[in-house]
């Protein structure tokens, strides 16, 4: 039964990405920094998706597909033939930028030629303003604690009850997050640029909605389940440390409450902020595919590994 249950978990994240592979489906470009420019005669075939850096589009360019900013800075005075949707960054409409879709306003700053076409619809207030600044930082210390223990509780709860249910695979993202911490930072960073833009494009396709939801539960279930293998890691040094001899399903319960609360506290570290939560909700991702949910473990090509539950 356990065993059909991961299965299971994994079978919805491959029919995931397996309806991505369908010819054109997903055909764009993915702007994370620097500047780009389109000039005349110039064309950018697919959805652009823009998290940061800045693109400008020339009069007599165009962009076949629609486009998505999430943050960065576009610069158009060509033609975007399907829609424009801003969630948060900075566009500017020159006189002869021609939008052929609807454009939508939901955040970020806009700068619009009184001269720019749009053939379709503008939308506006939406209510998807990005705040440059989670309102959780503007309260004091003592006012985030008790958020931060609940959360804590309820995060050992489930650890508790993992570890219970499926042992074998905890222990194997624990040890993958131990001895090979770089390896799955990297592959945990690697995953997670892929899948959120993925997740992005299909929630923007209505037909792949359902997909994308499925997908984006899957995604979430992955950074717990490193979060626990974590929890464990922490759980085992205090036991160890102060000589308790705990089940290690208590063991990961106190390891994860104590790592939920330390993670949301180096949060509110100048400088550091959300860095190192990053850091390590990453980390743990990449421990979690490595080892395929915990059924394998993470060894050298030479090596063999198992399914054992």
């Amino acid at each position: 039964m356990r065993k059909r249950v991961l299965l299971a978990l994994l079978l919805v994240l491959a029919m995931g990405l397996s309806a991505c592979q369908q010819e054109g489906l997903f055909t764009g470009s993915l702007l994370l920094e620097g500047d780009h420019y389109l000039t005349q005669g110039e064309s950018l075939s697919g959805a652009v998706l823009v998290l940061d850096g800045r693109l400008t589009v020339e009069e007599g360019a165009w962009l076949t597909g629609p486009v998505y900013m999430l943050g960065g800075r576009l610069d158009s005075n060509g033609e975007i033939e399907k829609d424009l949707s801003l969630l948060n960054g900075e566009l500017i409409l020159g006189p002869q930028a021609v939008i052929g879709g609807d454009l939508n306003l939901g955040g970020g700053q806009v700068e619009m030629s009184p001269q720019a076409t749009i053939k379709g619809r503008v939308n506006t207030g939406v209510g998807l303003q990005v705040p440059e600044r989670p309102a959780l930082f503007h309260e004091t210390l003592l006012q985030q604690l008790p958020i931060m223990l609940i959360q804590g509780v309820v995060l050992a709860g489930l650890a508790f009850v993992t570890v219970r249910w499926i042992p074998r695979p905890v222990k194997r993202v624990r040890t993958a997050i131990i001895e090979h911490g770089l390896v799955s930072a990297a592959m945990g960073l690697l995953v997670g640029i892929v899948a959120l833009t993925l997740l992005v494009l299909m929630a923007f396709t209505i037909i792949l909605i359902p997909v994308s939801l499925l997908a984006g539960l899957l995604f979430f279930v992955a950074i717990l389940f490193g979060w626990i293998g974590f929890g464990q890691a922490v759980g085992q040094f205090i036991v160890g440390q102060f000589k308790w001899e705990f089940q290690p399903a208590l063991t990961t319960a106190l390891g994860t409450l104590v790592f939920v609360v330390v993670m949301n506290l180096l949060a509110l570290v100048p400088l550091v902020e959300g860095i190192i939560p990053i850091l390590l909700a990453v980390t743990g991702l990449g421990s979690v595919f490595l080892t395929r949910f915990g059924l394998i473990e993470f060894v050298p090509v030479t090596d063999e590994s198992g399914y054992d539950f």
